[in-house]
């Protein structure tokens, strides 16, 4: 009898081979494809929680107007300016002190427009910083407490309100969901909220 092996032997080995390739082919064709979706979902979350963070600093390092200044915060339903300070993590602007404002523009991107105050420009230094949070986004909702009268829709007071809410509209069937994001203007001024 000779040593070695048949050709039906090598055939099934071939077989068996050929399955294990093919499952470890499909197993590491899913723990990629499961990377890559997490990878996704955690930038998209990072995005917005570095949304929230940067909507809570602005809000609540809102400057209390000076004489002849017009006021800390304009609100509108859909857009707020605001005298503020860019927080230290997120200098974008040679100056902390700036006119911020928040709004969707046409391109439905939530972005913020930093612009130093008109007292803390210099020459030669850029006007405007416009960054993008936010893509894919239908349109924000804002409102503002007031402690006399409760929330509402627009903000034309000199002295900021209390909070002001943000909520981020997504276009249906988007999977990202934010709650909507309550910041105080100025912290002492919490204890009136109800």
């Amino acid at each position: 009898m000779k040593a070695g092996f048949t050709l039906l032997e090598v055939m099934v080995a071939l077989v068996v081979l050929g399955f294990l390739l093919a499952g470890l082919s499909a197993g590491t064709r899913f723990g990629l494809s499961v990377w890559h979706r997490q990878t996704l979902l955690q930038s998209e979350h990072d995005s917005l929680e570095a949304t929230e963070r940067l909507f809570r600093a602005l809000v609540a390092d809102t400057e209390p107007p000076g004489d002849g200044d017009g006021p800390a915060l304009a609100g509108f339903p859909d857009r707020v300016t605001m005298l503020t300070r860019v927080p230290v993590s997120a200098i974008l602007m040679p100056h902390r002190n700036v006119v911020a404002e928040l709004a969707v523009d046409g391109g439905s991107r939530l972005a913020v427009q930093l612009e130093p105050m008109p007292h803390a420009q210099k020459l030669g230094q850029p006007r405007r910083v416009r960054e993008t949070l936010l893509d894919g986004v239908v349109r924000i909702e804002l409102a503002y407490w007031q402690p006399a009268g409760g929330w509402v829709r627009a903000w034309t007071r000199r002295q900021p309100p209390v909070l002001v809410r943000l909520r981020i509209v997504f276009p249906p069937g988007d999977r990202r969901h934010w709650p909507d994001i309550m910041a105080a203007t100025m912290r002492e001024s919490v204890a009136a909220v109800p």
